[in-house]
């Protein structure tokens, strides 16, 4: 039998993020975050992070463990 409907995409995002735990944030007035992007390791996140401080160095970015995202 063929389901009718695709399956729920909201438990497809939640699965993936725990897969990338380690995010770049990038640091926002009023004590706000915003999500720039999520990595494996955090080896790959400081590299990601380095890239990210030779285009602009304008913004205030951190790298944060975070394994259940909301």
């Amino acid at each position: 039998m063929i389901p009718s409907e695709l399956p729920n995409v909201e438990i497809g995002a939640s699965y993936r993020d725990r897969l990338y735990p380690w995010s770049i944030v990038c640091l926002l007035p009023d004590m706000q975050r915003s999500t720039v992007s999520r990595h494996r390791t955090r080896t790959q996140a400081e590299e990601h992070l380095k890239a990210l401080y030779r285009f602009s160095r304008s913004f205030q970015y951190t790298i944060v463990f975070d394994p259940e995202s909301e």
